[in-house]
């Protein structure tokens, strides 16, 4: 037999399997159909024009994120605080990290007392 009919020789469902390159022009083809569909129904707008990459110079302003601002103005606010104090920061750390330790001392114990049964 000339054709490969995926192990059968006879029957209404032996067909050839497709190659790999049959397979990705079937997608290509199908890919550009939906493309195709898809610009007809909602046409792109105009495409916009990229920004021009250039080297920046010593005139460039540095550009800032959103949490580098955020984190600035947390510290600006802390600082106007007169009643603030490094002996306040640490006492909130300490108790944050002793929740923290007593969280996974209460899952250690829960895994342990698993592992015991």
């Amino acid at each position: 037999m000339p054709h490969n009919y995926a192990g059968k020789k006879h029957g209404l469902l032996a067909l050839p399997r497709a190659t790999f390159l049959q397979q990705q022009t079937w997608r290509s083809v199908m890919l550009q159909r939906k493309f195709d569909y898809l610009d007809a129904i909602a046409p792109a707008t105009a495409a916009r024009k990229r920004p021009e990459l250039r080297v920046a110079n010593d005139h460039d302003a540095p550009v800032t994120s959103a949490a580098r601002t955020l984190q600035s103005e947390l510290g600006r606010v802390f600082a106007q605080e007169s009643s603030w104090s490094v002996r306040r920061t640490v006492a909130i750390g300490v108790v944050f990290h002793l929740g923290i330790f007593c969280a996974l001392g209460l899952a250690a114990g829960g895994a342990l007392s698993q592992f015991a049964h």
